[in-house]
């Protein structure tokens, strides 16, 4: 979970993918109570099969103690949802899957409302540590302090080079 709060919080998943579906797993085998929202219907009722404990959100509202996007829309620069759904949260963590030197529409929406933020950097780094393990056996070479230092500081790096990060794949925003 990397800082996170432990499973048992109340969680929003937005998106009903693959991605989705790895999170609502994890979160439920924790006892997390969790809701998930999508734009699309059809693919929700999908995954509320797969998962008969989680619960449709219609319209997202209220107090969750986290959000999680897994949604592809921050791919296109955009929100999950309109800022006005967003606004009517209440989160005190905000979790996009996406990664990269920028900070998404999402996150610095999320930062902004004062939500502690974290990118999907960990979860790259620790699907590519239990790979390494799977494939070799052995743990991977760095750990994830090393691994997350270098890559911010290429990010730093590539700020100074005019592509900037507008923060870091984790924040404690309070």
């Amino acid at each position: 979970d990397g800082g996170l709060p432990p499973g048992r919080g109340r969680v929003l998943v937005l998106g009903a993918g693959g991605t989705a579906r790895a999170g609502l797993h994890a979160r439920e085998r924790r006892g997390a109570r969790v809701a998930c929202w999508n734009r699309n219907k059809d693919r929700l009722a999908g995954l509320l099969r797969e998962f008969p404990a989680v619960q449709p959100a219609d319209i997202p509202r209220g107090e969750v103690d986290v959000v999680v996007n897994a949604t592809a829309a921050s791919a296109a620069g955009e929100l999950p949802l309109p800022e006005t759904g967003l606004a009517s949260l209440q989160a005190g963590y905000a979790l996009e899957v996406a990664y990269g030197p920028v900070l998404s529409p999402f996150l610095r929406f999320a930062a902004g409302r004062g939500w502690r933020v974290r990118d999907g950097l960990p979860m790259l780094f620790h699907q590519a540590a239990a790979q390494h393990y799977r494939w070799t056996g052995e743990d991977p070479a760095a750990d994830w302090g090393e691994a997350r230092a270098l890559v911010e500081s290429h990010w730093r790096r590539l700020s100074r080079e005019g592509s900037g990060r507008t923060g870091s794949s984790e924040s404690e925003n309070r």
